[in-house]
């Protein structure tokens, strides 16, 4: 591992595949992952798990947001146009009603 963390800063995007040290870097990445492989599998995820998994995070999801928090206070902001709003030749401004078709 002492030897990657040596290699890291002299390897990358730019450095040509032939590089001594690339070509190092590379047989260190393929043992590391063949040691994983052997000694730390990732099986294959069933959909039935995946399915839960999505259900579980939009159910945490739906309980964060029905608590009121940031709905609750984007509904209840005051409405104001992001824009300056233009002034008519009679010296007053386009109402904000008026621009939303309100």
């Amino acid at each position: 591992m002492k030897r990657i963390d040596e290699l890291l800063p002299l390897t990358g995007d730019d450095v040509p595949a032939d590089d001594p040290n690339m070509l190092e870097m590379d047989m260190f990445c393929d043992m590391v992952e063949e040691y994983e492989d052997i000694h730390y599998p990732i099986g294959k995820t069933e959909l039935p798990d995946v399915s839960q998994l999505w259900h579980n995070i939009c159910f945490k999801l739906q309980e964060k947001m029905a608590d009121g928090g940031w709905v609750a206070r984007y509904r209840e902001r005051p409405r104001q146009p992001s824009f300056p709003l233009p002034v008519c030749k009679s010296g007053q401004g386009v109402s904000s009603d008026a621009q939303h078709g309100q």
